[in-house]
């Protein structure tokens, strides 16, 4: 299995693209979205060629759509790459250039810096993780911490990392608190309910997990027997389960 395929499943694959793909607009959208107010003109203007002129629009249009850092080549944003030159340079023709690596980080930053956001950076991870652990302890489900750690960034103005790195948060996450309750459990289980839960296991005792699992198929006096036999061997135990409870809520 490859280390790929390891990895904590959160979002559909649709999901992921949508999230992490440029988005597709229509021309009303290309219209309010690649629009530039005064500061953001003047930003524009301040750059020194084109295609850095260009690829600032497209940037901070994509940004406002949704907070994350994309990765894209010319021919996926050829159309709205068409539709601002046509804005902002007379319908000028462009070549098909992708943006360096260096040209795109440079522009990332003007573009947080102008819409008031942060990039997501180590100190940033750390905070992240310490939140995601505490979210954890309210519901341990991927989905659902997820959804609560793109809520902190978005609440602390912070950009969305890479769906890996969310992915790393979020099963370190999990994992913790998985062993936060088993350390609990395992320093605070008592004796009898050790030997208690290994007797289900066990043939010829007064219960086996199958009358645990399993409700009551009639109102046959057999069948409520069970069921009350069942009741009485838990009842014992209910401290404990409360107290697990209250610990891990």
């Amino acid at each position: 299995m490859s280390q790929s395929s390891k990895r904590l499943s959160i979002l559909l694959e649709s999901e992921i693209n949508e999230l992490y793909s440029p988005p597709r607009l229509t021309s009303e959208q290309r219209r309010h979205y690649f629009s530039l107010n005064d500061i953001e003109l003047d930003s524009f203007n301040r750059l020194n060629d084109r295609y850095s002129q260009l690829y600032f629009v497209l940037l901070l249009g994509y940004f406002k759509i949704k907070p994350v850092i994309l990765n894209f080549t010319f021919s996926q944003v050829k159309d709205d790459i068409n539709f601002i030159a046509s804005e902002y340079f007379s319908g000028s023709k462009f070549k098909q250039q992708n943006l360096y690596r260096t040209q795109k980080s440079r522009l990332y930053t003007r573009v947080l810096n102008i819409v008031k956001y942060n990039s997501f950076s180590k100190e940033v991870a750390i905070q992240l993780q310490v939140k995601a652990i505490e979210i954890a302890t309210v519901n341990i489900e991927s989905r659902y911490i997820f959804d609560e750690c793109i809520d902190y960034l978005s609440r602390n103005k912070i950009s969305i990392p890479s769906y890996s790195q969310l992915q790393r948060i979020i099963s370190g996450s999990a994992n913790t608190e998985k062993q936060r309750i088993s350390d609990f459990v395992e320093d605070n289980i008592p004796k009898s309910l050790v030997c208690f839960l290994e007797s289900l296991f066990e043939s010829g005792t007064d219960i086996i997990l199958s009358e645990v699992k399993q409700s009551a198929k009639n109102f046959t006096p057999s069948e409520i027997n069970k069921e009350l036999n069942a009741f009485n061997h838990l009842k014992q135990h209910a401290d404990f389960s409360h107290k697990c409870a209250t610990h891990i809520s």
